[in-house]
């Protein structure tokens, strides 16, 4: 990763998009969108999911940067320096500590995910092969049909499979 993806890919990250719109363009209306300001319109088409925005009226779309050349005629670089001072960075210097809080950022993330999933397993998605063959043969004997039965059968081989690879992830015995 060069400096400037670096730069770009740190001022996208601390930069809110929703906060910059209502900034930009003012609170959003009822329903969490804007009124675009590419196209003549009295309805809040403007929607923001994570880091993009969508005008459903125009299809106008992308990121922070292409709302800010957009909106007040800026270029890529102008928009990036503009970014990087609003959040407080020296706009392009990307020293040691400023990559270190990347790579922290992104291992928090990845952290985040690993927790997601160990609370997916606690809840209850993993059963115990006692308790899943159990619940095989209460299905058998309520539907004692051999399509059913197959069905199962096949569901509990892939359940299997699934467990013993989490188990090799894991590392669980």
């Amino acid at each position: 990763m060069t400096d400037m993806d670096s730069r770009v890919a740190l001022a996208l990250e601390v930069t809110n998009l929703r906060i910059l719109l209502t900034d930009l363009l003012g609170e959003p209306g009822r329903n969490g969108r804007w009124k675009c300001p590419f196209h003549q319109d009295e309805h809040p088409d403007l929607s923001v999911k994570g880091q993009k925005f969508h005008c459903f009226a125009c299809h106008e779309h992308g990121n922070a940067f292409d709302i800010l050349r957009k909106v007040h005629g800026w270029n890529f670089m102008e928009s990036l320096k503009w970014m990087e001072s609003r959040a407080g960075l020296k706009p392009g210097i990307i020293g040691p500590a400023v990559k270190a809080e990347m790579v922290r950022r992104r291992d928090e993330k990845l952290a985040a995910k690993v927790r997601k999933a160990e609370k997916l397993h606690d809840l209850g998605l993993r059963l115990r092969k006692e308790e899943m063959a159990k619940g095989i043969e209460e299905a058998k004997r309520l539907m004692p049909s051999p399509v059913a039965a197959g069905y199962l059968a096949r569901a509990y081989s892939a359940w299997q499979h699934v467990d013993s690879l989490w188990d090799r992830i894991v590392g669980e015995n």
